[in-house]
């Protein structure tokens, strides 16, 4: 649902995002899963895996109201296929987005990096599945480009003081969390989400 004020709802930025990402990762399931994916230690599959297990945890975590982190993970089962996989996290995706839209803004659940609101995990979750989809892209030889306008909500909400300007937001973003270079800004050493309640 889209907020009367003309924002686009944070549900909706999220399954823009997961749904940019699952298109993609459906055109690349023929390709081997196996290989590391980008940045990580585990392979494509396991990256895979881990933005389902963000979506559904921060859900968990949201409807629990959470104040430590749930003691679970999500794993596929062993034979899942690629396309299987795809399904977990649109699953996921819409399960947060769910889960997000219908508790109160007031509710708190706990990420590691502190106690926060349903639009930050909600956020987090967007992010989350954005970059890996990335990582895992990117091993697979596949090219990937996220929504603009869900990358300058992200990048306003998580990484606030990474300026978008002129320059491409899905780029930023990228930037903004260690994964390419820019020929216009200092490349990143370190990076932390910031997410304060709203």
């Amino acid at each position: 649902m889209t907020e009367q004020s003309g924002r686009v709802a944070p549900a909706e930025q999220l399954l823009a995002a997961v749904e940019t990402s699952v298109q993609t990762l459906r055109g690349a399931t023929a390709r081997d899963w196996g290989v590391r994916a980008r940045g990580l230690e585990n392979d494509c599959r396991a990256a895979a895996e881990h933005i389902a297990d963000n979506l559904i945890w921060y859900a968990a975590s949201l409807a629990r109201q959470a104040t430590e982190r749930l003691a679970f993970l999500v794993r596929a089962e062993e034979d899942a296929s690629p396309e299987q996989l795809t399904e977990v996290i649109l699953a996921g995706g819409q399960l947060l987005a769910t889960v997000g839209a219908t508790v109160a803004e007031s509710t708190r659940a706990y990420h590691p990096a502190g106690m926060t609101d349903p639009e930050s995990l909600i956020a987090l979750g967007a992010a989350e599945t954005l970059l890996h989809t990335d990582d895992i892209t990117a091993s697979l030889g596949v090219p990937f480009d996220a929504p603009p306008d869900t990358c300058r909500w992200l990048l306003a909400r998580l990484l606030p003081e990474a300026e978008v300007g002129a320059d491409s937001p899905w780029q930023v973003l990228r930037w903004a969390t260690g994964r390419a270079g820019m020929a216009s800004r200092p490349p990143v050493v370190e990076w932390n989400w910031r997410i304060p309640p709203v």
